[in-house]
C-alpha cells in the first residue's frame, strides 16, 4: 500500500509488475495482485467518502435551493399574471375594435 501510495503521489499508476520491482523483485505476483486489489478497493472507499457532503452542508444547500426556487417561482407567477392581464386587455380592445368596424360597415351599407 505504501508503494502504491508513493507511486500515485509521484503521478504514476501502480501496476503489478512495477510494484514488484519497487519491492526489489520480491514476493509472488499472486500475493502482490491480491494486496493491490485490496489497496484499490480501500482507495475507492476513501474517495467516495470524501465526495459525500456532511449532513449539515446538505441541509443548508437544500434550504438555499428551496428559497431560491420560491423566489424564482414568485417572480414567474407575477410575470404570468401580468401577461394574462395584458392578453385579456388586448382581447377586450380587439372586441371593441371589431364592434367599431362592424358598426362602420353597417353605416356604410345603410347609405
Amino acid at each position: 500500500a505504501a508503494i502504491a501510495d508513493a507511486m500515485v503521489a509521484a503521478g504514476s499508476t501502480p501496476a503489478l509488475r512495477t510494484v514488484r520491482e519497487r519491492l526489489g523483485n520480491m514476493g509472488s505476483l499472486g500475493t502482490i495482485s491480491k494486496l493491490l486489489q485490496q489497496w484499490r478497493a480501500d482507495r475507492e472507499k476513501k474517495i467516495a467518502s470524501a465526495l459525500t457532503l456532511p449532513a449539515g452542508v446538505q441541509r443548508a444547500i437544500l434550504e438555499f435551493m428551496g428559497q431560491e426556487l420560491s423566489s424564482a417561482k414568485a417572480a414567474l407567477e407575477t410575470e404570468l399574471a401580468e401577461q394574462q392581464q395584458e392578453a385579456a386587455d388586448l382581447a377586450t380592445e380587439n372586441e371593441r375594435q371589431g364592434a367599431e368596424i362592424e358598426g362602420q360597415g353597417d353605416a356604410l351599407t345603410a347609405r
